[in-house]
């Protein structure tokens, strides 16, 4: 494309340069007319070259373009061998659209993990890695026999108790809304004066563990900075993904494994 690209800048100056000899050289008619004659056998010439050099120009483009489109030809069939075998994107969150609903989706999918007895069927697994990966909790705290997992109750989306212990964790959900309303505020007063007073953690889950906004506290139910000392802002594609991916393999049900792993991809995604 650099030649055609020259071959044309050469014409424009040849233009110019014989517009202006003819303005200011020529005076007579017969040197007119002799330079027209010269004139027009050499941009026949010109003309000639340029068609010529401009084919060949094209038809080396299209022998390369034939080469990459071979080559993307191939690619194509080989990317669709390996769909047709992996189906990598494949996801049911996504294709039944709830990869962002927090009540209808991710609150419930991580009530069943966390519950020992849900039909999972990997018994404390999903907890007990969830108490020592991410609280740092150990092991005999964590295998506690007596941890219950509450969904949805009280208008919090996730409490895990144990009463035994005298540990409650509060988990608040967000994916694509903030707090409001004063609602940590009046969750966290609950946590407080609950049965564990305030042991175990008050958790804000959201997309990328963002601070809530100002509008989620209260200062005449419980002082903002109080709040904030104690909350810690989780992330699904840090903290639950990391979770999740560090105990993938040892998850033994095979349809347990695919969905969490669907649901991984989905967490990178968020």
């Amino acid at each position: 494309m650099l030649l055609l690209f020259d071959i044309q800048l050469f014409s424009i100056i040849v233009r110019v340069t014989t517009n202006y000899i003819y303005f200011k050289m020529l005076t007579t008619e017969s040197k007119v007319r002799d330079f027209k004659e010269n004139f027009c056998s050499f941009r026949e010439k010109f003309q000639r070259f340029v068609d010529e050099h401009e084919t060949i120009i094209v038809e080396g483009f299209k022998k390369d373009f034939g080469k990459v489109s071979n080559g993307y030809s191939k690619i194509k069939d080989l990317c669709e061998l390996i769909n047709k075998k992996e189906a990598t994107d494949f996801n049911v969150f996504s294709i039944l659209d709830r990869d962002r609903y927090e009540v209808r989706t991710h609150t419930p999918f991580l009530f069943e993990l966390l519950n020992s007895k849900g039909t999972h069927g990997q018994g404390n697994l999903f907890l007990s890695t969830f108490l020592t990966k991410l609280l740092s909790y150990n092991e005999e705290e964590a295998f506690h026999p007596n941890w219950h997992v509450i969904k949805e109750s009280e208008y919090i989306d996730l409490r895990l108790e144990n009463y035994s212990l005298g540990k409650a964790i509060y988990i608040e959900n967000k994916i694509d809304s903030d707090a409001h309303s004063g609602q940590l505020s009046r969750y966290f007063k609950k946590w407080k004066e609950g049965f564990s007073k305030g042991e175990g953690a008050f958790i804000y889950l959201t997309p990328k563990g963002t601070n809530p906004s100002e509008d989620g506290f209260d200062e005449e139910i419980y002082q903002r900075k109080l709040v904030i000392e104690e909350l810690k802002p989780f992330s699904y594609r840090e903290d639950i993904l990391d979770w999740l991916e560090s105990i993938f393999k040892k998850i033994q049900a095979p349809r347990v494994q695919q969905t969490i792993h669907q649901y991984i991809d989905l967490l990178k995604t968020l």
